[in-house]
C-alpha cells in the first residue's frame, strides 16, 4: 500500500501537453560522500562496428559515471569509463584491474549499458563488446559472460555491483534482430544469490531494454541513476532516513517504469539480503521527482520552435564539456604525478648508478655481478600511480648494459687469452690462432656478451645439449631397466633377480628411459643452435672488427 502511494505521487499525472520535463540525471549531485576504497568500471557502447548501435548509451555510462564520482564518492583515480572500441579484452582486463585495485577491501561496480545476448551453446546470459560480428557464432567468442563478470570482479574478495542496461534477446532496443534470422532463447535466469555479488540486469527473460527519448537515456538506467541520487530513500515506509539500499532502489525502479507506462520490461535483481547493501548515504540526497507519466513517453521533438528541445541540447552540450574538462584535469593532475615520482625514482637509480660504476671500473667479476643487479633492478621498473600500472624509464640502464657487455668481453679474453681467427672444426669444437682448442661451452660467456642476437644463441646452445643430456641419461635407465631381464646362458637363470618387484621396476627403467631419450631428441631439433653463427659471434668476441650477428 505504502508503495503504491508513493508511487502515485511521483507519477501523479498532469495535463498530457503541458506535463513537467524529466528531471535532469546528467547533472552532478554532489552529495559529498567518500568511498575510497571502492573502484568501479563503466562501459557504455552506443556504436557498435558490425551490428546495430544502442541509441543513448553513451550518455548512459556518463551519467553513472558522474553518478559513482560525485554522488557515490568514488576517487576518479579508480573509475575507468571505456565507451568506443571497447572490446571483449578490455572489458575484462579493466575489471581485472579494478578487482585488484580494490583488493578485497572495497566494493567493486561494474556498470554496462549495451548490446546482450544468450550463449547459442547453454543460453547463459552475456554482454556484447564492440567489435562483436553480426553472426551468432561470433557472440560466443566475442562476449562475456555474467558469471566470468563475476569471477573477475570477484577474484580478491570485494564485493560485486553489477548493473547491467541491456537484455539477451539478441535484439536492439527498438526491439529489431541483432542478426538476421539468429533466435536466442533465454531460459529463466536461475542465478543463485551469492552473498557479496549483485547483478541487477535491466529486463527480464525475453524482454528488451528500452529507451526513455524523452530524458535521452535508456530506461533502467535513469530510474537507477535517479533511485541512487535519492529519488528512492523512503520507497519502503516513506520515511527518508539519508540512505538508499539496494531493496528500496530495486522496487523504486520497478514501480517507476510501470508508472512511465514501461510494463513490458521487468528488471531482474539476484542479490542476497538487498536491504542489507546501502548503494548511496547523504544528507544532500535529491528528493523524488514529481513526474508526468505523459511526457516520459514522449521523445522531444527536434525543431527550432521548440525551445524545451534547445534547452534539452544545451544541457547536454554543457553536461559534456564539464565531463571533457573533468577528465582532462584528472589527467593532467595523473601526469603531474606521475612526472613527480619519475624525478624521484630516477634520482635514486643515478645515485645508484654512481656507485655501480666505480665498482665496475675495477674490470673483475664483482663488477659484473654489480651491474646486473642494477639491470635486473631498473630495467623494467613500475609503479602504481592512482591506481595505475605506470612504467618508469631509468636513462642509465642502457649505459650498464654497454658497460655489462664490454666487462664480460674483457673477462672472457682475459681467461681464455684468445687469438683471433677463430675456426670451427670438424668435431665442434673451436680452435683459435695459437692452435688452442675449445668447446663450445668454454666459449659460452664470451659469446652471451657481444650482442643479444649471440645471447639467445648461446641460450639455445645450452638447451639442446641439456636435450641430448636427456637422450643420453634416458639411454643409461633405459639399459639399466633391461639388468632384470638379463639370463645366464649357461643355466637359463636370471643374473639379478626374477622378483616380480624387480620386473616391475625394470619396465618402468625401459619406458621411462625411452621416454626421456625421445622427449629429449624431440626438444634438440626446436632449438636454433647454429654452430656457424656461434663461430661467427665467437669471432666478434675475439676481434671486435669481425662481422657477427
Amino acid at each position: 500500500m505504502v508503495r503504491a502511494c508513493i508511487a502515485a505521487l511521483i507519477f501523479a499525472l498532469a495535463a498530457p501537453a503541458y506535463g513537467a520535463p524529466l528531471p535532469d540525471i546528467d547533472e552532478p549531485l554532489r552529495a559529498g560522500a567518500r568511498a575510497p576504497r571502492d573502484t568501479a568500471v563503466v562501459v557504455g557502447i552506443q556504436d557498435y562496428t558490425h551490428i546495430a548501435d544502442v541509441p543513448w548509451a553513451t550518455r548512459d555510462a556518463q551519467a553513472f559515471y558522474r553518478l559513482l564520482i560525485y554522488t557515490l564518492g568514488l576517487s576518479a583515480s579508480r573509475v575507468r569509463l571505456l565507451d568506443q572500441g571497447a572490446s571483449h579484452e578490455m572489458i575484462r582486463d579493466a575489471l581485472a584491474q579494478a578487482a585488484e585495485q580494490a583488493g578485497g577491501e572495497g566494493r567493486v561496480w561494474f556498470y554496462f549499458a549495451g548490446h546482450g545476448a544468450a550463449s547459442s551453446r547453454d543460453g547463459e546470459r552475456m554482454i556484447l563488446g564492440q567489435d562483436v560480428r553480426a553472426e551468432v557464432s561470433a557472440f560466443d567468442s566475442r562476449g562475456l559472460t555474467t558469471a566470468e563478470l563475476q569471477q573477475v570482479a570477484g577474484a580478491h574478495g570485494s564485493q560485486v555491483m553489477m548493473v547491467l542496461d541491456t537484455c539477451y534477446t539478441g535484439r536492439d532496443r527498438s526491439g529489431a534482430a541483432l542478426v538476421e534470422g539468429g533466435r536466442f532463447v533465454v531460459p529463466s535466469y536461475a542465478s543463485r544469490a551469492e552473498p557479496d555479488v549483485v547483478a541487477w540486469t535491466a529486463a527480464g527473460p525475453n524482454e528488451l531494454a528500452q529507451p526513455l527519448d524523452a530524458a535521452g537515456h535508456g530506461a533502467f538506467t535513469y530510474f537507477v541513476v535517479g533511485a541512487l541520487r535519492g529519488w528512492a530513500d523512503g520507497q519502503l515506509d516513506g520515511e527518508r532516513d539519508g540512505q538508499v539500499t539496494l531493496e528500496e532502489a530495486s522496487l523504486y525502479v520497478s514501480d517507476s517504469l510501470a508508472a512511465a507506462q514501461i510494463g513490458s520490461q521487468h528488471p531482474a535483481l539476484v542479490a542476497e539480503r538487498p536491504e542489507g547493501w546501502v548503494l548511496s548515504a547523504s544528507s544532500k540526497l535529491e528528493l523524488p521527482p514529481e513526474l508526468d507519466a505523459t511526457t516520459a513517453l514522449r521523445p522531444i521533438a527536434p525543431g527550432p520552435a521548440s525551445a524545451s528541445y534547445l534547452d534539452a541540447l544545451e544541457q547536454q552540450a554543457q553536461a559534456e564539456q564539464r565531463l571533457a574538462a573533468d577528465r582532462a584535469r584528472l589527467q593532467a593532475l595523473h601526469g603531474q604525478a606521475v612526472q613527480a615520482r619519475a624525478n624521484t625514482v630516477r634520482a635514486d637509480a643515478h645515485d645508484e648508478w654512481l656507485r655501480v660504476q666505480g665498482i665496475s671500473q675495477a674490470g673483475t667479476e664483482s663488477g659484473a655481478k654489480a651491474l646486473r643487479v642494477f639491470i635486473g633492478r631498473w630495467e623494467d621498473y613500475s609503479e602504481e600511480i592512482d591506481g595505475v600500472r605506470e612504467h618508469i624509464e631509468v636513462p642509465e640502464v642502457e649505459r650498464a648494459r654497454e658497460r655489462l657487455n664490454e666487462l664480460a668481453r674483457q673477462l672472457a679474453l682475459t681467461g681464455y687469452g684468445l687469438v683471433p681467427p677463430i675456426q670451427l672444426l670438424d668435431s665442434g669444437r673451436f680452435q683459435d690462432g695459437s692452435g688452442a682448442v675449445l668447446k663450445a661451452r668454454d666459449l659460452g660467456p664470451i659469446v652471451s656478451a657481444v650482442s643479444p642476437a649471440c645471447a639467445k644463441l648461446e641460450t639455445a646452445r645450452k638447451r639442446r645439449a641439456i636435450s641430448w643430456s636427456m637422450v643420453a641419461g634416458g639411454s643409461a635407465v633405459m639399459l639399466a631397466g633391461f639388468i632384470p631381464f638379463a639370463v645366464d646362458d649357461s643355466t637359463g637363470e636370471t643374473l639379478v633377480s626374477s622378483s616380480d618387484t624387480a620386473r616391475k621396476l625394470g619396465y618402468v627403467g625401459i619406458y621411462g628411459g625411452l621416454l626421456t631419450m625421445s622427449s629429449g631428441y624431440t626438444l634438440s631439433s626446436r632449438w636454433g643452435y647454429d654452430p656457424k653463427a656461434f663461430l661467427q659471434c665467437a669471432q666478434q668476441a675475439a676481434d671486435p672488427g669481425a662481422g657477427t650477428l
